[in-house]
């Protein structure tokens, strides 16, 4: 029996392109935590994580301050700063758990 787990989102302020990308990015998702296969663990992951970079680097909020972003590059400074965090945190052995 096939066991559902549904989402819902306030898109009021996303574009179609965020969208798409975002049930994408599940997909993907979904896709590397229940592969058996190991290439397509790996390069599942590897998408949405992609994907997920992609959606960061077209949130609105470069949007609303575009006229900042055309001197301070917002949407590659962050993910400049998630990789740092992420390398960081895989060399300490650091794992974070969310789940209670």
């Amino acid at each position: 029996m096939k066991k559902f787990l549904t989402i819902q989102l306030d898109s009021t302020e996303l574009n179609p392109a965020q969208e798409r990308l975002i049930r994408y990015m599940n997909s993907m998702l979904l896709s590397a935590l229940t592969s058996d296969d190991e290439g397509e663990y790996f390069e599942s992951s590897n998408e949405a994580m992609r994907m997920l970079a992609s959606l960061i680097k077209k949130a609105n909020f470069n949007d609303r301050h575009s006229v900042k972003a055309k001197s301070i590059p917002y949407d590659s400074q962050v993910i400049e700063y998630c990789m740092e965090t992420i390398s960081e945190d895989l060399s300490d052995n650091k794992t974070v758990i969310f789940d209670n």
